[in-house]
């Protein structure tokens, strides 16, 4: 290589006398490389190099003048020799090639048989070594952590490139090559047998010699692989019972005596060692066929095995033997049952640590089975605690008779009988001619009997027993049933019997709350009356006397207003609305009860008069029960507002001025009377005098047409007729005419107030103004 790290064949050098140290220069940066896996298989690992050159002597002379100089140069002279030097060789390591080298090489076989190490996915399993011109060479190849029992061979003991393993103890196996000079060895012609019904992983060594054969220094190489060695099931042994007897409901022991044959781990350290994880011994699976409804199979400890539906009931059990597995057959016997017959299946369950189940062969049985028939108990069905609603009936639907005898007998007579401790019962009306049953009593009971068929009595339940609590109840109802079959079919021949029971949650309602009857009540119109006959009450304040209720009572808009007697905060009450036409209370029945009785007082609107209706409301907020939203009640009762005589009004009264001989003409002055809405036509008296000061009159015209009464005399008027009347009158105007003498023209102005008398009739009420 030169100085720049090229490869050459050759390299020249041009020496400068002018620098002394070129030359060790010069070779200081020569440097070799061999060839790959230099030396070969002949062992020659020395390297010669040629050197070679020309020299040339070249002289400098003195410029002396005169002097005569011979040649600078003499001609080049060649030169050559040789230099060696030795080669160490290194050596390389093996090479281990197999499968798809993404993970450790994994060989996989099956349980108890012999698994070539050629199962491999991907490339070949072999060992080779790197440097294969043959100045290197195996020693020995050895497999280490083969576990006890297991067996190892060579597929090709006598080819060239064959092989013999031998077994060296404690694990290990060495592998002798027919050819020393080989370079790669082939792992696909080695087979491992493991341990009889070992299943596992095994984690197996390669310990691998070489050495350089010029060296003679052995080195060693390990690798490794892992044999997978799948589960399979082994047939278990068994001695199942071809038939069996027993008795109707009652455990029927079934003798199979099975055991299984891989019921031990076949290493030590129950499951796992240094180098290998071990499968756990097999199991049983035990699988029954045919077994009818009602019928159970299960252990002797009462295990019971898994109903997969179309009488197939399998269990698998953690255990290498068992004697018997029990039948219960339910109210299955050899009359309703054809073909009585069970089929028996065993078989081992061999588990891999990934979960995968590998299955044995089946051993099958068919066991015929004689069941003696018993009279079955009657049973209930549906029968579940229930939930209904104060005050409401509930239909019970739910409950039902059922018994295996009725296949036997259709027409058997059973007994029903249902009791409550509170409440009543009831079928539905004509029950027993629609049902065909017969009900004792046939009336609302604490107690009813029904008999009938089994079907018949089904029948009237799904129809329903009608439950209706006591009123205004809530809290549990307990329920009691009994069922009694007359003593159908059976080789006892006793009638049978069966009791249940459940509760009947009855919940709260909301009741309404109540107002009691408010009795009517009179005032005076402009007058106030004290209401103390306001009561409210709830059957929900047993649950909850603290509940806060709403008293809103109201009148209509504009007939009048409430305020209370009493103090609010004395009773501890809150009110709102004083003062207007619709008040509110706020408290616990009794608070807002004796709050009430204090009084509410009544204003009617000012002269108001006739009948108001007054609103009373009670709102319980909710209180108690299922329902949880408020519930109100309401009520009416009347105030009469009778009239009084109100005292009438007269409009436009005020002093007036008018000169001496002239007439003076009133056009404003009105009547009125907040009475007159009660009675419009009623009439009324109009007096106007003058104190003999002068004397009034209307236009003819407006006279005319006055439906009422007029009395003109000296000095006054009198009007008689509905206010209407005498204001469209009035509004027509009227006259003072003066007297001729100064005497009472003075009189006239020094008597300016002129006195008017309105008076109705109803009452004889007047009002007397003057101007």
């Amino acid at each position: 290589m030169d100085s720049d790290g090229s490869l050459v064949t050759s390299i020249t050098l041009n020496y400068d006398p002018a620098n002394p140290t070129a030359l060790d220069d010069f070779l200081l940066d020569v440097r070799f490389k061999p060839t790959e896996h230099f030396p070969e298989g002949d062992g020659d690992n020395t390297v010669s190099l040629t050197v070679s050159g020309t020299i040339t002597d070249t002289t400098v002379f003195d410029e002396t003048d005169g002097y005569t100089k011979g040649p600078d140069q003499d001609a080049g002279k060649p030169f050559s020799g040789e230099v060696s030097f030795e080669i160490v060789p290194v050596l390389d390591p093996v090479r281990v090639t197999g499968g798809d080298r993404s993970s450790k090489i994994t060989v996989t076989g099956e349980e108890d048989t012999e698994i070539r190490l050629d199962q491999v996915a991907g490339d070949p399993f072999r060992v080779s070594l790197v440097d294969q011109d043959g100045s290197e060479e195996f020693v020995s190849i050895r497999l280490s952590g083969i576990p006890d029992d297991f067996l190892v061979r060579s597929l090709d003991e006598e080819g060239d490139d064959g092989f013999i393993i031998k077994n060296n103890g404690n694990g290990f196996w060495t592998i002798q090559l027919n050819d020393p000079s080989a370079t790669s060895v082939s792992f696909e012609n080695i087979a491992i047998t493991p341990a009889e019904n070992f299943s596992g992983s095994v984690d197996i060594g390669i310990i691998i010699f070489t050495q350089e054969k010029l060296l003679q220094v052995p080195t060693e190489f390990n690798a490794s692989f892992t044999l997978v060695v799948n589960p399979a099931g082994d047939a278990v042994d068994n001695d199942i019972v071809d038939s069996v007897e027993g008795t109707e409901n009652e455990d029927i022991d079934i003798l199979i005596n099975t055991f299984i044959v891989d019921n031990v781990y076949s290493l030590p350290g129950d499951g796992s060692g240094s180098d290998y994880i071990e499968n756990a011994p097999e199991t049983l699976r035990i699988t029954v066929e045919g077994v009818p409804d009602g019928g159970v199979i299960k252990l002797a400890d009462g295990t019971l095995f898994t109903d997969s539906g179309n009488g197939v009931w399998t269990l698998d059990v953690d255990a290498q033997e068992l004697d018997k597995i029990v039948f219960n057959p339910g109210d299955n016997n050899s009359s309703n049952w054809d073909p009585a017959q069970l089929t028996v299946k065993v078989q081992s369950v061999d588990t891999d640590f990934n979960g995968t189940e590998y299955l044995g062969p089946e051993a099958v049985q068919v066991v015929d089975v004689t069941i003696e028939e018993v009279n079955d108990q009657p049973v209930f069905g549906g029968v579940s605690d229930l939930v209904a609603l104060e005050d409401n009936e509930y239909n019970i639907t739910n409950l039902s008779i059922a018994d295996p005898d009725i296949a036997d007998d259709p027409t058997a007579i059973y007994t029903f009988t249902i009791t409550v401790d509170s409440g009543l019962l009831n079928f539905g009306p004509d029950a027993e001619a629609n049902f065909g049953v017969t009900l004792v009593p046939n009336t609302p009971s604490t107690s009813i009997t029904v008999t009938g068929t089994a079907d018949q009595i089904n029948a009237a339940l799904a129809d329903g027993v009608r439950f209706n609590p006591e009123a205004n109840f809530n809290g549990d109802v307990n329920v009691d049933i009994t069922v009694n079959d007359g003593g159908n079919l059976g080789i006892v021949g006793e009638p049978n019997d069966n009791s249940g029971s459940f509760v009947i949650d009855v919940e709260p309602e909301n009741d309404q709350p109540l107002i009691d009857p408010i009795t009517d009540t009179t005032v005076s119109e402009d007058g106030s009356v004290d209401i103390t006959g306001i009561v409210i009450s709830d059957v929900d304040t047993v649950d909850d006397p603290t509940a806060p209720y709403t008293v809103t009572i109201s009148a209509p808009s504009g007939i009048g207003s409430f305020s209370f007697v009493g103090d609010p905060a004395s009773f501890r009450v809150v009110i709102s609305g004083t003062g207007t036409e619709s008040v509110t209370i706020d408290g616990t029945v009794d608070q807002i009860n004796n709050f009430l009785a204090s009084g509410v007082t009544f204003i009617p609107a000012p002269d108001y008069n006739g009948t108001a209706t007054v609103t009373v409301e009670v709102d319980d907020n909710g209180n108690l029960g299922v329902v949880g939203e408020p519930n109100t009640n309401q009520t009416t009762f009347e105030v009469e507002v009778t009239p009084t005589n109100d005292t009438p009004e007269l409009a436009g009264i005020s002093n007036r001025n008018v000169d001496e001989d002239n007439t003076l003409s009133i056009t404003d002055l009105q009547i009125s009377d907040v009475d007159e809405s009660n009675d419009p036509t009623a009439d009324y008296v109009l007096t106007i005098a003058a104190d003999g000061n002068g004397d009034f009159d209307f236009a003819q015209a407006d006279k005319d047409a006055f439906s009422g009464s007029i009395d003109i005399t000296d000095g006054q008027v009198v009007l008689t007729g509905s206010i209407a009347d005498i204001n469209t009158l009035l509004s027509s105007g009227f006259c003072l005419h003066q007297m001729p003498t100064i005497k009472e023209m003075l009189r006239l102005l020094l008597l300016s107030m002129t006195k008017v008398t309105l008076v109705h009739r109803m009452s004889q009420k007047s009002q007397q103004m003057t101007l």
